[in-house]
């Protein structure tokens, strides 16, 4: 018998059981909590990409303005 068939068993009332296992439901929490951190990992890193980006135009548009002004001047 696998152990899958061990595990998937019928209850004497008619409803289907499965057993729970320690193991596999500390390694499937240890699973999900490296993915989420892996995602918010990535999420940041976009954010502060994007974050950078902003700031880069708003200066050469600000230094834009100032030498169109300086040529204005003259």
């Amino acid at each position: 018998m696998s152990k899958r068939k061990q595990n998937e068993m019928m209850s004497d009332d008619g409803t289907y059981v499965v057993k729970k296992n320690r193991k596999m439901n500390i390694v499937a929490f240890i699973l999900c909590v490296l993915i989420a951190a892996v995602i918010w990992l990535y999420a940041t890193n976009i954010e502060e990409k994007e974050r950078e980006e902003g700031r880069t135009d708003s200066v050469s548009s600000t230094q834009a303005m100032t030498q169109a002004g300086d040529i204005a001047s003259l």
